[in-house]
């Protein structure tokens, strides 16, 4: 609508209403703008308080923040941050609940009353966020785990190691495997949860660990390398066997899916030495026909 007649139609609209209604809609407005307006105050008081780790101030300026209408999910999220940080686990709850059905609420969100859930032993009411957290981000590691637990903790071992070698492909620290599985499992053990599981379930991270530490940095010694033409070939090689060791401990999937990776930078790198340096595409042509046998049982089927 061209503006002069916005204009003709809000000012008809005006003079519809009685006095006493225009009153009220001004007051609304006001309202509106001051709290558009206070709320980046707020937001920066929060910040403040924040950084100086005062805890109940940054609660009490949370809660405002939250009971404006403006409020964001990121809003929330903060809350719910500074509740957990002072061990308010029911009223984080409460605010993440009403966090996850905001529009932008993440995995990690989700992930949160899964834990919630968990560390109550109660699995079942934990599942769906914890499906809910995976869905939105495959790679969360830590949400991985959980929904694995809440397999564990109702005795499906089998179901809770699908998850648990998903799990695996995704960490990269040993402070993770510590923080995350190894203390979960302690936590189980303390409170005699799923005492016939937890043990073998905590034994095969403790030894799965290491052992796929030890083939990703095999990974890349493999290609140290590529001088020449056979010692590509032996790369390539050693690439696809590792990758059958991968897969037998994790499953296929992304961590699988780097040897592959690998292997083909090794075939490009080859085949741009034959043809740029060497001079010899027949023999490009026939390497890369050699490589593409040689990874033709680690490559998914094209319908």
């Amino acid at each position: 609508m061209p503006l002069k007649s916005a204009t003709l139609a809000s000012a008809t609209s005006r003079a519809m209403r009685s006095p006493r209604q225009l009153a009220v809609l001004t007051a609304m407005m006001l309202a509106l703008t001051a709290s558009a307006q206070t709320i980046e105050e707020l937001r920066g008081q929060l910040k403040e308080n924040w950084n100086v780790k005062d805890w109940p101030a940054t609660e009490a300026i949370a809660r405002r923040i939250t009971a404006l209408p403006q409020s964001t999910t990121d809003d929330w999220r903060s809350l719910a941050r500074v509740l957990s940080i002072q061990k308010k686990a029911d009223d984080a709850f409460a605010v993440r609940t009403e966090l996850v059905g905001r529009p932008g609420a993440i995995s990690e969100d989700f992930n949160a009353i899964c834990w919630y859930q968990i560390e109550r032993n109660r699995p079942v009411d934990a599942r769906p966020a914890c499906d809910r957290a995976v869905s939105l981000k495959a790679n969360n590691w830590a949400a991985l785990v959980n929904l694995g637990h809440t397999w564990l903790l109702v005795g499906d071992l089998g179901r809770a190691q699908e998850w648990y070698r998903k799990t695996l492909q995704h960490i990269q620290k040993d402070e993770e495997i510590q923080q995350g599985p190894l203390e979960d499992f302690n936590l189980f053990s303390r409170n005699g949860w799923a005492m016939a599981a937890v043990p073998t379930a905590k034994r095969w991270f403790e030894q799965a660990w290491p052992t796929l530490k030890d083939l990703r940095k095999r990974r890349f010694a493999a290609t140290n390398d590529t001088s020449t033409l056979t010692k590509s070939q032996d790369a390539m090689m050693e690439l696809l066997a590792l990758r059958k060791q991968v897969i037998s401990l994790v499953g296929d999937g992304d961590e699988a899916d780097s040897f592959l990776l690998r292997y083909s930078l090794v075939v490009s790198s080859a085949i741009r030495r034959l043809i740029l340096q060497d001079r010899q595409p027949d023999q490009a042509i026939a390497f890369v026909e050699k490589a593409l046998q040689a990874a033709s049982s680690e490559l998914p089927d094209v319908d």
